[in-house]
C-alpha cells in the first residue's frame, strides 16, 4: 500500500471540506444557504430562486442506484412550501473559506446569486393566499384558535407577505452593495485584458452598457446578447 504524504492528505481533507460546504446545484461555496423546512435539503439561496421560479418541488436527489449497468437516480421532489436561512452551513462555510480564501466566488457570481432570489420573492410577492406553489419565508406561523378558517387563511398570508418583502429589502440591500464591487472587478478584468495581453482587436463597440437592478451600469460584451450581430461580422457574410 502506498503511503500518503502530508501535503496529499491535506489536499483530500481541504476536498472532502469543499464537498461538505458546496451547493450541489452550482457547486460553489455556500455563502448563502437556504435549507427546505420539509426535506431538510440545504443549497445556496441564489440557486433556490432559480430552480423554484418555475416549479415547486425539491431538486435534489436522494440517492443513486446501478441496476443492470445502468444509472437508476431517485430524487426528492418534495413539495416546497417554508425556505428557511440554513445558519449552521453558512457558518461552516464561512469557516471553510477563511482558511481557504481561494475558494472564494468572484463578486459577479454573488451578484448573480442574490438577482436570482431576489425574482423569485419578487414573484411570491404577487402570489395569493390559496395558491399551491407559495412559499413561506421562515417557519409559518401557528394560527390563533379563535379564528375561522377564512381569517386564519387571511392571517398566514398576512405573515408570508410580511416576511417576503423583509427578505426583498436584505436582498436589495446586498445588490446594493455587490454592485460597485461587479463594476469594479470588470473593470479589471478589462484593464487586464488590454494590458497584458496588448489585445490590438479591441472595440468600444463591442462593448456596451447593461443597467444592474436599475442601481448602476456595467459593461459587458455585446457577444452576450443573442440578438447582436457585429457591423464586421454582417459586411464578411453578406451577399
Amino acid at each position: 500500500m502506498v503511503s500518503m504524504d502530508k501535503k496529499n492528505i491535506d489536499n483530500l481533507l481541504a476536498h472532502l471540506d469543499l464537498i461538505d460546504v458546496q451547493c450541489h446545484v452550482c457547486f460553489h461555496v455556500n455563502t448563502d444557504p437556504v435549507i427546505f423546512v420539509k426535506c431538510k435539503h440545504s443549497l445556496c439561496g441564489g440557486c433556490a430562486g432559480r430552480w423554484l421560479a418555475s416549479t415547486s418541488v425539491c431538486p435534489m436527489v436522494i440517492f443513486t442506484m446501478f441496476l443492470s449497468l445502468k444509472c437508476k437516480t431517485f430524487q426528492c421532489r418534495a413539495q416546497v412550501e417554508e425556505i428557511e436561512p440554513d445558519q449552521e452551513l453558512k457558518l461552516r462555510a464561512d469557516r471553510f473559506l477563511l482558511r481557504h480564501p481561494e475558494n472564494r466566488s468572484p463578486h459577479d457570481i454573488y451578484y448573480e446569486q442574490t438577482v436570482n432570489e431576489t425574482v423569485f420573492w419578487s414573484i411570491q410577492q404577487r402570489k395569493k393566499a390559496g395558491d399551491s406553489d407559495r412559499v413561506f419565508y421562515g417557519m409559518k406561523p401557528s394560527v390563533p384558535e379563535n379564528m375561522t378558517e377564512e381569517e386564519a387563511e387571511e392571517f398566514l398570508e398576512a405573515r408570508r407577505i410580511e416576511s417576503v418583502r423583509k427578505r426583498l429589502d436584505e436582498l436589495n440591500d446586498r445588490i446594493a452593495i455587490q454592485t460597485p464591487l461587479v463594476q469594479a472587478q470588470y473593470r479589471e478584468e478589462l484593464f487586464v485584458h488590454l494590458s497584458n495581453k496588448n489585445d490590438a482587436t479591441f472595440r468600444y463597440e463591442d462593448y456596451e452598457w447593461q443597467m444592474v437592478n436599475g442601481r448602476g451600469l456595467i459593461r459587458v460584451p455585446r457577444s452576450t446578447n443573442r440578438f447582436y450581430c457585429p457591423l464586421r461580422f454582417r459586411r464578411a457574410h453578406s451577399t
